[in-house]
């Protein structure tokens, strides 16, 4: 029986086969040229059963599949037919709507009890869907790695169990090895000796932290040292998430490596300059710290920790302010109430502090220091930190006493020795004029009481007697002289300069007695014909005893002001005090006559000599701070001799 009798033979039986089968049923001849359509598949590709082929080559199902894929259909399905095997192909059928769709075609020969083949029966399974959705996501997939291959990061994939699956070509870029040069299913992932791309430092501490988290599932955040494609290292920050299945199963890892080569690099730059400059803070010969806008301390150098024995915690710790505990432990109490109230008012103003104080150290004692204290500003001008240092002048202010001791001492010595010397040439000077007076007195009255009286020798005694009261009197005249201390060149110079010398020359007093100076002088003073070193040595013994005038009183704002002005004729200097006055307004200008136990009471009698050789006054009255010394010298009479003299020379 030929195959077309056998295909119609069974042609109702395998009507009512095709038609039950799941999916789209066909049947097919033994020679596979005639072909039966189950009525879903007729249906499904437009109504029309396949013809049988005759005597042409072609496959039948020709006009249903897409040209590109009709030849390798063609191949596979002649080849079952000749091997009488198996048909399984996916491909394109051509359906009713005109669109083509993606089936499964499957066929097995039917033989009967002796094994001879008798059709094909196959079937034809809808899987568009299917293949259509995985297109979908072969083409994501695609887009995906064409994304991450341009993402500049290093991005790589593993499984479960850390096991690389994929790197981006940044990745392979970066370290010179593809995915297949990483992958080794027979090592493990993260023992030392397999982490090739970490710095043999850094494996041990890497290998540790992975590992806990591939097996808790904990998200990876290390930093190391990579190796890189050209043998160098640099440091990176790789960090990875665990992807979970719907069941909450680790299924893989995804990561990405970011470098912070400079920023490591930065940090530990900075972390070295931090170290060199706390060496040098801590190196420097003064106690250093700081602390934020409240007061609170931020910082002690080692100098300062060493000094005092105290660290910053002990103040952070304590509900007492701050300022005032470390005051109370680290001042001396009798300084405690400036040094408090001067650092209050710094914190309150944003004004920089500058005080000089006792500072407690490790062993009880206390030791002079000169403390200041600046704000830091930010880029709007708020006060973030404030720096502070104390260097020792324990020395200094000791040297200051013990000179202050000798020139005191030396200062009576001298008084002394000035007071022994000048009664010594006063006496001197008048005793041998006196004892002649005396002798030609006694004289002349011999010879008058002589019987007859001898009138001629008597007036010569007086005659003699006469002379020596004028040579008593010169002498007289010279230590007047020397009191008036009169000027050995006088130059015709400005008022203003000699005024500040003076006042320079007395800093080291008025900052010693904590005493503030004031100045006001007037510009344009007319020039005076003067020596400078008289008008000075007026200037110092005035402010000395302005100084000494507010020592004796327990006041703590001590200032003087010197003024300088013009009135009338006269130029006037003033300087007032803040102490506590005068009562004996023309006595205190007496020679000798002094409230200090320690003074000679000549200083205001020698100013007042001096400025009176310039036709000038000195004064004293009460103002409204304290007392108030003024001397006055005429420059009228000064500048109309100067002219007269400019006028004379340009006559003669």
């Amino acid at each position: 029986m030929t195959d077309g009798k056998v295909f119609d033979k069974y042609r109702r039986r395998l009507q009512r086969i095709v038609d039950y089968l799941p999916g789209h049923g066909w049947a097919a001849s033994l020679d596979g040229r005639d072909f039966y359509l189950s009525k879903s598949m007729v249906e499904m590709v437009g109504g029309a059963a396949l013809l049988p082929s005759g005597n042409s080559p072609d496959f039948s199902w020709k006009s249903l599949l897409r040209s590109d894929e009709y030849e390798a259909v063609a191949e596979k399905w002649k080849a079952a037919v000749e091997a009488q095997e198996s048909f399984d192909v996916e491909h394109q059928v051509l359906c009713r709507d005109g669109e083509f769709r993606w089936v499964r075609s499957s066929a097995k020969p039917v033989r009967d009890r002796h094994g001879t083949m008798l059709y094909w029966i196959g079937v034809l399974v809808d899987i568009d869907h299917v293949v259509r959705a995985a297109e979908k996501a072969r083409l994501g997939e695609e887009q995906l790695r064409t994304l991450l291959d341009t993402i500049p990061a290093p991005i790589w994939a593993a499984d479960k169990a850390g096991r690389p699956l994929y790197s981006n070509a940044a990745h392979t870029s970066q370290t010179g090895k593809n995915i297949e040069q990483l992958r080794n299913p027979d090592q493990d992932p993260v023992d030392e000796k397999n982490l090739v791309l970490v710095h043999p430092d850094d494996r041990a501490k890497i290998a540790g932290s992975v590992r806990h988290s591939f097996a808790t599932g904990e998200p990876i955040n290390v930093k190391y040292r990579k190796l890189l494609a050209d043998g160098s290292h640099r440091w990176v920050n790789n960090k990875a998430q665990a992807l979970r299945d719907e069941a909450g199963d680790i299924v893989r890892w995804y990561g990405v490596s970011f470098d912070i080569d400079d920023e490591v690099r930065l940090q530990q730059y900075l972390l070295e300059r931090e170290a060199e400059l706390k060496r040098v803070l801590d190196a420097l010969p003064a106690v250093i710290w700081t602390v934020d806008p409240e007061g609170r301390p931020h910082y002690y150098n080692e100098r300062f920790k060493s000094w005092t024995g105290t660290s910053v915690e002990q103040f952070a710790s304590s509900d007492q302010s701050a300022l005032s505990q470390s005051a109370e432990l680290l001042v001396h109490p009798e300084d405690q109430p400036h040094v408090i109230s001067a650092v209050r008012h710094a914190l309150a103003s944003g004004e920089p502090w500058t005080q000089r104080y006792r500072l407690r150290k490790t062993d009880g004692s206390y030791g002079w220091v000169e403390g200041r204290m600046a704000p830091l500003r930010d880029q709007n001008g708020g006060i973030t930190h404030w720096y502070g240092l104390a260097v020792d002048i324990e020395h200094e202010v000791r040297m200051r006493a013990e000179l202050k001791q000798s020139q005191d001492r030396l200062t009576r010595a001298s008084q002394v020795a000035g007071m022994a010397e000048l009664s010594a040439a006063i006496a001197h000077e008048i005793s041998q004029p006196l004892a002649t007076i005396v002798a030609s007195s006694d004289a002349s009255l011999r010879w008058l009481l002589t019987e007859p009286a001898n009138v001629e020798k008597a007036k010569a005694s007086m005659v003699r007697t006469s002379l020596n009261a004028k040579i008593a009197s010169d002498v007289i005249a010279r230590i007047r002289k020397l009191f008036q201390h009169l000027p050995q060149q006088r130059v015709l110079q400005p008022l203003n300069p000699i005024l500040l010398k003076a006042l320079e020359l007395s800093e080291d007093v008025t900052s010693a007695k904590r005493v503030k100076v004031f100045t006001e002088l007037a510009a344009g003073l007319p020039d005076l014909e003067v020596d400078a070193v008289e008008i000075q040595q007026v200037l110092l013994n005035l402010i000395r005893n302005a100084v000494d005038a507010m020592e004796e009183t327990e006041q703590q704002n001590r200032a003087i002001w010197v003024s300088g002005r013009r009135d009338n004729g006269n130029i006037v200097i003033s300087i007032e005090d803040s102490g506590p006055g005068v009562s004996d307004f023309e006595g205190i200008f007496e020679p000798f006559v002094t409230t200090k136990p320690e003074g000679m009471g000549i200083g205001l009698s020698i100013s007042r000599s001096i400025v009176a050789g310039y036709n000038g006054r000195l004064s004293v009255e009460n103002g409204n701070r304290g007392a108030r010394f003024s001397f006055e010298i005429p420059f009228a009479q000064h500048q109309e001799s100067v002219e007269d003299e400019q006028m004379s020379v340009e006559v003669d």
